[in-house]
Parts: structure tokens; C-alpha cells; sequence
């Protein structure tokens, strides 16, 4: 059972890190790095390694890509609607 859900987890961390490289939209890569890190702390939770996985959700998700949003939203040059 932990194999099939390493498979799934790993599965999913690999389509939204190429998710990231392909979309478009800036703010969705955003959003797809924040959920390819989120998984990764899930590959470190099934590893047994919880402070690791707490760490890298602290500092991945909760810093670097809320940084990386406001940034986005802030050197945005239209208006709400092209959100």
C-alpha cells in the first residue's frame, strides 16, 4: 500500500513540475511550484522524515512561493481583470 502511494505522489510531484515549465500563465507556474513542493513534503512524510517535511512546507510553500505570488501580483501592469 505505501508503494502505491509513493506511485502516486511521485507521479503527480513529476506532472506538476513539468506543469510549471509548460503553462503559460505565470501565476498558474506559481501555484504549480507550490503544489510540486507541498508533494515533495509528502515524499518526506512516507520517508519518515517529519521535521524535514514540516521544513520544506515552511519554507518552500509558506516563503518562497507566497514570495514569489506577491511579486507577481505587485509588478502586474494591468488592472484585476486580467487575473
Amino acid at each position: 500500500m505505501e508503494d502505491l502511494i509513493f506511485a502516486v505522489i511521485a507521479a503527480a510531484t513529476l506532472l506538476f513540475s513539468l506543469a510549471i515549465f509548460l503553462e503559460r500563465e505565470i501565476m498558474h507556474s506559481a501555484v504549480f511550484f507550490a503544489v510540486s513542493m507541498l508533494l515533495i513534503g509528502g515524499v518526506y512524510v512516507l520517508l519518515g522524515a517529519y521535521f524535514l517535511a514540516f521544513m520544506h512546507v515552511m519554507v518552500y510553500v509558506g516563503a518562497v512561493a507566497i514570495l514569489m505570488v506577491f511579486a507577481i501580483m505587485v509588478t502586474r501592469k494591468g488592472g484585476m481583470n486580467e487575473l
